[in-house]
């Protein structure tokens, strides 16, 4: 009887040890739970900060873009400017009126007397 009740204290003895190691292993995966829920939470933060940063980058990016298309605009039209000023006297009056074309009406006649 004393055997039997060794032994059924040694059972109880292991099975409280079996059920505290079992708790140990809930607590531990219950914190590791946390953790990846704090872990997933960080994530999606960090994620929404990249889209955040990507978004204002790419409006810049148009931005510049556009600034870009504006300024070659300006460019070409200054080098059309430039070609048209380096343009021959004759080849100047066909395309473009001079100084004095413009200056004077056409239907005011003008009086140049010989000297």
């Amino acid at each position: 009887m004393q055997e039997l009740h060794s032994r059924n204290q040694a059972k109880d003895r292991e099975l409280a040890e079996a059920q505290q190691q079992l708790r140990q292993k809930e607590e531990e995966r219950a914190r590791q739970g946390a953790e990846l829920t704090r872990s997933e939470e960080t994530i999606r933060r960090e994620q929404q900060q990249v889209q955040a940063v990507l978004a204002e980058t790419q409006q810049q990016l148009r931005q510049k873009e556009e600034q870009l298309r504006s300024s070659e605009a300006l460019v070409a039209d200054f080098q059309k400017a430039l070609q048209q000023r380096d343009l021959e006297p004759t080849q100047r009056t066909k395309t473009q009126p001079s100084l004095l074309q413009t200056a004077v009406p056409h239907s005011t006649p003008v009086n140049i007397k010989p000297r």
